[in-house]
């Protein structure tokens, strides 16, 4: 009987690894797929209804917040940077870190409804206007002729 004890030990770092692949692979589906939810309103400006529900340092601080939510919130939870967002109120707790997790729709009924789902408090909810650019490409090239 000591063998499956030992095999056990063994597996629980495998399985530990797994799962946190696991939650990687769900925020970075869920962030990758709320580009084809927004709307734009301008060149630039996507606005919509956000609801934070964490704040913090680093993406990465976020990230198990996001795996958490992702079954419920779906492509409506996102990771992102408080500085991208213009239109939150005052008293947003910005001052907790560089970072938000939240749930973002166009319409304000949906993210209330993920919202009440996910049985989480939040910290502020507005209509913002998310408008920061597309990483610049630094990728270098060469041309032949």
């Amino acid at each position: 009987m000591g063998g499956s004890s030992d095999q056990r030990e063994r597996t629980r770092p495998i399985l530990a690894v797994l799962a946190v692949v696991a939650v990687a692979a769900v925020v970075a589906a869920v962030v990758a797929s709320r580009a084809g939810t927004r709307h734009d309103r301008g060149a630039g400006t996507i606005t919509e209804w956000v609801a934070v529900l964490d704040v913090g340092s680093t993406f990465a601080d976020l990230a198990p917040g996001a795996g958490a939510i992702a079954p419920v919130a779906g492509v409506n939870a996102l990771i992102d940077r408080w500085a991208c967002y213009t239109g939150f109120p005052a008293g947003a707790p910005r001052a907790r870190g560089d970072w938000l997790l939240g749930v973002a729709d166009t319409d304000r009924g949906v993210v209330d409804d993920i919202v009440t789902r996910l049985g989480r408090p939040v910290l502020t909810e507005a209509l913002v206007q998310q408008g920061c650019p597309a990483p610049v490409d630094t990728t270098p090239t060469s041309i032949r002729s």
